[in-house]
């Protein structure tokens, strides 16, 4: 491993807001960076319908469509295929949260 591949960077979630970022479609890279940049950085609670909601720390709660609109993907069946690609590679652990 060259020692430019080694380390790690910040990267500050204003970038959502840059005009770079803006760009669609996204490419599974950036869906990628944008899901880590989605991710709470402390335990947070939120009202879902009539249910509070914990969310932890790294984690956060939406849905393909919405992943869908927000990278510029034209179907959910891209978002699904994507999530599970990451999540076999290890990159992500997805969860189905089901309102009971």
């Amino acid at each position: 491993v060259s020692k430019i591949k080694q380390g790690w960077i910040s990267v500050h979630r204003q970038l959502q807001d840059h005009w770079l970022w803006q760009k669609k479609p996204f490419s599974p890279g950036q869906a990628w960076i944008d899901m880590l940049m989605m991710a709470n950085h402390a335990d947070n609670k939120f009202l879902l319908g009539n249910e509070l909601v914990e969310v932890k720390t790294g984690s956060f709660i939406t849905s393909e469509q919405k992943l869908a609109d927000r990278w510029g993907w034209k179907s959910r069946h891209k978002v699904r295929n994507s999530l599970d690609l990451l999540q076999n590679d290890k990159m992500i652990v997805k969860k189905n949260y089901l309102s009971t």
